[in-house]
């Protein structure tokens, strides 16, 4: 048994700022600025689930950006940044955040890879544009000062009433520390598309452009009404490594659904009699 405290202090100003022009479109515009400390005391543990720290929009203004418990962040650090926002009265809106992060010290808490290294992080740059329900474009960036860039992603959500696209692309420098000796450059793309009220197809697809080729894909056939819930599939993964080999795999799932919750994604409402 280990015993350690960690006691966290922390001001933090926004000013928000809004602006609806005589068409109804909305402006809004908020800097932010956080000073915090903390520091721990305790014994040592070993880290498990602290160990790969994602830097975004989410958590800059975050007490503590470690994912785990086993590791918490400390020192004096002090993050600034400033959101906008333009909503449209016709349905559509993006946005763009930007921030860093500043130490009194660099302890050493943080990977390379993380964007949160040293006593001045990457830059973090992050956009969305939303078209209703329909579609949605997000771009997440890490940079330094030299506009080198640590990491990119790019995800684009787009539905409608009977077929869905899904697509990422994501770059990550290489990092040992994370266990990623090369730089990883992926892109993913998942569809799906309802024939009509009980059938419904999807396609899936990875692909490694670090190593120029395929890593997995996929396909899937299900039926659906109101007592059962049927899914044929069946995938190839490409890549090799010392403990995997190339494969394909076929499975089946037979639900039903009288009995039990349907799968997500499933529409059906009407009661099996």
């Amino acid at each position: 048994t280990e015993a350690r405290l960690t006691p966290y202090g922390a001001i933090e100003l926004r000013y928000p700022l809004q602006r609806s022009d005589a068409n109804g479109v909305r402006h809004i515009l908020e800097p932010a600025i956080q000073v915090a400390w903390s520091e721990t005391q305790g014994d040592p543990v070993a880290v498990e689930d602290s160990e790969i720290v994602e830097f975004d929009e989410a958590n800059l203004f975050a007490l503590d950006r470690f994912p785990g418990s086993d590791r918490r962040e400390q020192g004096a650090r002090a993050a600034v940044g400033v959101g906008y926002t333009r909503i449209d009265p016709l349905g559509w809106s993006a946005g763009v955040t930007a921030g860093i992060v500043l130490r009194a010290d660099d302890l050493a808490q943080f990977t390379p890879g993380s964007g949160l290294d040293g006593e001045t992080s990457d830059w973090l740059l992050a956009t969305h544009l939303a078209l209703g329900d329909s579609l949605r474009v997000i771009n997440r960036a890490l940079f330094d000062q030299q506009l080198d860039f640590t990491s990119n992603e790019l995800v684009l959500n787009w539905r409608n009433d009977v077929a869905n696209v899904a697509s990422t692309y994501t770059w990550l420098e290489a990092d040992t520390a994370e266990g990623r000796d090369d730089d990883l450059g992926e892109w993913a793309f998942d569809a799906g598309y309802r024939f009509d009220s009980d059938w419904i197809a999807g396609v899936n697809w990875r692909y490694d452009f670090a190593e120029a080729e395929p890593t997995r894909a996929g396909l899937r056939l299900g039926y659906e009404n109101e007592c059962v819930d049927v899914e044929l599939a069946v995938s190839r993964r490409y890549t090799t490594s010392t403990t995997l080999d190339p494969a394909t795999e076929f499975g089946l799932t037979v639900a039903l659904n009288g009995f039990g919750a349907t799968r997500e994604g499933r529409s059906q409402a009407r009661g099996c009699r």
